[in-house]
């Protein structure tokens, strides 16, 4: 009777970025070592926090008797990639007009990540002009 677990050796723990793959295929396979034949499976657990995540693979080494070994790889998926925006293009509008987007143009920005929030921060503007007259004639 064969109790003998099979030997595997299992890919190296991995990085990628969130819009790349993290199939096998990309972040690196299992492959058995032992006479016989062997199957090897993975299950996946993840954990995920906005664009990144990481994941917790098992793989599952299983000879023809049953005899199984497992071994983790972590893959950890990262978001190095800032989004880009693209403002409008300048424009001048009389003092009495809106400065409201509608009225001065939208930027619009992408990630390829995720969804990009925009956010319009308008200061109030303000101009106050003072003259100070001073007479100079001591006569």
């Amino acid at each position: 009777m064969d109790t003998t677990a099979p030997l595997f050796r299992q890919s190296a723990n991995t990085t990628v970025e969130c819009n790349e793959s993290t199939e096998p295929a990309a972040t690196g396979t299992a492959t058995e070592m032992t006479c016989g034949s062997v199957t090897i499976t993975y299950t996946d657990a993840t954990t995920a926090c906005g664009n990144t995540q990481t994941i917790i693979r098992t793989w599952t080494a299983t000879d023809d008797c049953g005899n199984t070994a497992s071994a983790e790889q972590t893959i950890s998926v990262v978001d190095t990639t800032a989004p880009s925006i693209s403002a409008p293009a300048n424009t001048t509008v009389e003092c009495t007009n809106l400065l409201e987007p509608a009225a001065t143009g939208t930027a619009t920005g992408s990630d390829s990540c995720g969804s990009v929030t925009i956010t319009i921060l308008m200061l109030p503007l303000l101009l106050v002009a003072t003259h100070n007259y001073q007479n100079l004639d001591s006569n």
